[in-house]
């Protein structure tokens, strides 16, 4: 598909019709399918007679019939009881030449025409119609563009593309969609580009156009295929490294499926795949319930951006050997599953559980897939594994090993050898050579098992029932560590320990939501407590307080006495501060903050008296409060010259100075503009001064709780509340084997890096306390529609050691837990009951009390002075 067979047949129609239009004649040319032919008759001899009715009408008239699929003429009209098809019907008119039939078809299709209606299809002069390479695909490409752009010509923001762009959608096309052909496949990724919905931006001649680019390009097929930015653009290529790391987020204690599967997203990135093939080929052999069929989710999810990718067929379903037909089809029913899911996607991992299981007749039908990534159904058409991983898996020598001892110990390379032997034993050498890596994986120990309870505890949290119940859920360490010695069986691998939580966890929780009687936010602690499980409710406060503040103005005099009111206030109070915060205090630190403050304190007076000399606070605006105040602004007229564009000529626009009246509402707006940020200094200013006395060193630590999904908007927070509370440093936790250290973090994780789950936040100045106090809760992201995706408790430590608070912390939380553990009801006192921070929406962060945003494109110091506002009308 895609080398140009109907554009070749739109030119005959027009050229066929054009040439009888000059001479005075009609000649049409019909267009019908197989399907349609049919559609409709329910009874036996109805699509007979309207075959019949069809070759006379197109007999008497000289009329052209066009079938756009040849094939399905000989599949048309055939049921279980008869093999009579519309071919049949055909044939004789177009023997006799009554009847002139145009149709296409592909190579495979043709072929298979061949086998079932030889007669039919000799009647028929072949023409074949051969793909052309890129270089020759982009005048064709350089047309549709220009053919689509004029179609747009009528619109506020006509569509552009750039000449990148035509390049980008060649080489994309050219390498990662080989189951078509020039130039269909590269007109087909300009449409979809096109259609993408792009904000207009300003046109160099002016006016607005709607501007793409190779970044739109590639976003489209990434959209279609799921292949991440790190396989598209070779300017964001990870390192063997980075994929590793990416993939052992997903898969636990498989080392051996970890470089096998490393190495073929490495291959793949580097464009060093056999184009002839399927994109790998493994079998993956090992003992039950180890990650099998995880680690090819986990390369679905990583390759292709979804673990829906996935492509499952359960080999014990197919032992029989008419088994095959599902698969590939037969005469009656010729969509096969396999053939099929194939045609509908063929960027996909597809999985042959249990392969062993399987009818040998299903491993012939599976030569030519693992062999050539190409699959014909029962009735010839073609589905292209070729951009599919394939993977196989398989219980082969498991029993075996199990009956030797010693054998877990063993090394890698022995396992390996064992279940080698064990593979070509079973399988025919021709099946055997197509096999790309074979994969040994070796049972699950206590660590990797607790990695496996990590993953299971996030996908629970996730579920529907959790993320639209307005619940948090906070589960202990310690009760995932007593899931795994509970669950533990090298035998059976993770399945036992999947039942046990949702014995545990899953089945509690929901009773919980069974006894909820509102919707209000809830924190859901499960605790370990002696030998069984404690469940603890706490209700959480979520309220939007605004801050109190004084009487808006609304005039322009209230706004000039406004700020002369605030200028004034701001020299009373700077007078009285200023001799003693010049005083020495002996702590070098405590006066350079001191002279800043003064710094600060200085520069907002000028602030103000620069605002004060803005035109629109002078004597004159203050008096005519009426529709007299005047203003020079810019207003374009038609000066009678015209300028040409490509559409002709429009006019040219000109510009002058005119003397506007604006009224009293817009210029007051002017002044608020000024005069809001203003107060808002004025107010933190006083705050702090107050706190001059000494300097407040408190430690802010954000940990992730478990089932986080949105790992870039806790980054995004962790830089907001940094920029916001201006922050002296900014750590992430890093744990190795050596122990627990804190290192610099800014800005996104490293690609493949473990996300840190804890990061500190170190704040100092005066009037801190109040910030940090005000930030003590939880931290919530997430919408109305996917639920909430991260929760970060927020910790609010006082003290001058980051480390020694963080210790003490974790050290008044491990006496807790230790105490539950031998069956004492207890709980950590610094258990929060508030959220402080939302974020409805990616990257714009809210302070939920204050009802004020934080992070970039916030006014100076809004939080502080919010609270300096309400502390003064708590004291008033």
């Amino acid at each position: 598909p895609g080398v140009g067979k109907s554009a070749v047949v739109h030119e005959f129609t027009r050229r066929v019709v054009e040439l009888h239009r000059r001479h005075g004649a009609r000649r049409d040319v019909w267009r019908v399918d197989g399907n349609r032919f049919i559609a409709g008759m329910k009874f036996v001899g109805q699509w007979e007679a309207r075959a019949r009715e069809l070759v006379e009408e197109l007999a008497d008239t000289g009329d052209i019939l066009f079938l756009d699929d040849l094939a399905s003429m000989v599949e048309s009209g055939r049921h279980a009881r008869s093999d009579t098809n519309v071919a049949q019907f055909l044939g004789p008119a177009v023997a006799k030449r009554g009847l002139t039939i145009v149709a296409e078809s592909t190579p495979e299709r043709l072929a298979w025409a061949r086998e079932e209606a030889p007669g039919f299809v000799q009647l028929f002069r072949t023409m074949a119609v051969e793909p052309m390479t890129s270089r020759q695909s982009l005048p064709v490409l350089i047309g549709a563009l220009r053919g689509l752009e004029s179609e747009g010509e009528g619109q506020a923001a006509p569509q552009r593309m750039s000449p990148s762009a035509l390049e980008a959608t060649l080489r994309l096309t050219e390498r990662f969609l080989p189951n078509e052909a020039f130039p269909g496949k590269a007109v087909r990724l300009l449409r979809a580009t096109l259609d993408r919905a792009v904000p207009p931006t300003d046109a160099p001649g002016g006016g607005q156009e709607r501007r793409y680019g190779p970044g739109h390009v590639q976003a489209t097929l990434q959209q279609r295929t799921g292949l991440p930015d790190f396989i598209l653009d070779p300017a964001q290529a990870l390192t063997r490294e980075q994929i590793l790391g990416r993939l052992q987020q997903l898969i636990a204690g498989q080392p051996d499926a970890l470089d096998a599967l490393s190495d073929l997203v490495v291959t793949l990135q580097q464009g060093l795949c056999d184009p002839h093939k399927p994109l790998g080929t493994f079998l993956f052999v090992g003992p039950t319930g180890v990650g099998k069929t995880e680690s090819a989710r986990a390369l679905a999810r990583v390759l292709f951006g979804s673990p829906d990718r996935m492509v499952r067929f359960d080999m014990s379903e197919f032992t029989g050997a008419a088994s095959v037909s599902r698969l590939i089809g037969d005469t009656g029913a010729p969509d096969g599953e396999l053939t099929s899911a194939l045609r509908v996607q063929p960027f996909c991992v597809v999985l042959f559980d249990e392969i062993e299981k399987a009818h040998p007749r299903v491993f012939d039908s599976l030569l030519q897939l693992l062999g050539e990534g190409r699959l014909s159904d029962a009735a010839g058409r073609l589905a292209d594994a070729r951009q599919a991983v394939i993977v196989m898996t398989s219980n082969l020598g498991v029993r075996e090993a199990v009956s030797q001892t010693g054998f877990s110990r063993g090394s890698a390379a022995d396992a390996r050898a064992h279940y080698l032997t064990a593979v070509q034993r079973f399988f025919r050498p021709e099946f055997f050579n197509r096999i790309d890596r074979l994969v040994p994986f070796r049972s699950l120990d206590p660590e990797a098992l607790r990695r496996v309870v990590e993953q299971q505890l996030g996908e629970l949290l996730g579920r529907r029932g959790i993320a639209q119940a307005n619940l948090l859920v906070e589960v202990e360490p310690a009760l995932l560590d007593a899931l795994v010695e509970r669950a533990y069986d090298p035998r059976y691998g993770a399945r036992p320990l999947k039942r046990e939580m949702e014995r545990q966890l899953t089945v509690p929780l929901a009773h919980h939501l069974v006894r909820r009687r509102d919707d209000d936010l809830t924190l859901v602690m499960l605790q370990r407590l002696g030998s069984r499980l404690a469940l603890r409710v706490r209700a959480l406060a979520e309220r939007t307080r605004p801050a109190p503040g004084g009487a808006t103005p609304t005039t322009p005099r209230e706004c000039a006495e406004a700020f002369r009111a605030l200028d004034a206030a701001l020299e009373t109070f700077r007078s009285d501060l200023e001799p003693r915060l010049a005083q020495a205090s002996g702590d070098a630190r405590l006066d350079q903050a001191r002279t800043q403050l003064l710094d600060s304190l200085r520069g907002l007076g000028d602030s103000i008296r620069r605002a004060e000399e803005d035109p629109v606070l002078t004597e004159e605006f203050v008096e005519q409060e009426e529709f007299n105040q005047t203003e020079q602004a810019e207003h374009s007229y038609n000066n009678g010259h015209h300028t040409r564009y490509r559409g002709g000529l429009r006019p040219r626009p000109g510009y002058r100075l005119v003397a506007t009246e604006l009224p009293p509402a817009v210029l007051v707006h002017r002044a608020r503009k000024l005069l809001g940020p203003l107060i808002d200094s004025v107010d933190a200013l006083t705050l702090q001064a107050r706190a001059s006395g000494a300097l407040d060193r408190w430690t802010l630590l954000l940990e992730v709780m478990p089932g986080a999904v949105a790992w870039g908007r806790f980054a995004a927070l962790r830089d907001a509340l940094a920029l916001t509370l201006s922050a002296q440093s900014v750590e992430r936790e890093v744990v190795t084997g050596q122990g627990v250290s804190w290192e610099p973090a800014v800005g996104e994780e490293a690609p493949g890096a473990e996300p840190a789950r804890r990061v500190r936040l170190v704040l100092e100045g005066f009037g801190v306390s109040h910030l940090a106090r005000a930030c003590d809760g939880f931290a919530l992201s997430g919408d109305e529609h996917a639920g909430v995706q991260l929760v970060v408790r927020i910790h609010a430590l006082e003290g001058d050691d980051a480390d020694a608070l963080v210790a003490a912390l974790d050290a008044r939380r491990e006496a807790a837990r230790a105490r539950r553990h031998e069956g004492h009801d207890e709980l950590v006192a610094d258990v929060a009951d508030r959220v402080v921070l939302r974020d409805h929406d990616p990257g714009r962060w809210q302070h939920v009390p204050t009802g004020r945003p934080i992070g970039l494109g916030v006014d100076r110091d809004p939080l502080l002075a919010v609270i300096a506002r309400q502390l003064a009308g708590a004291e008033g």
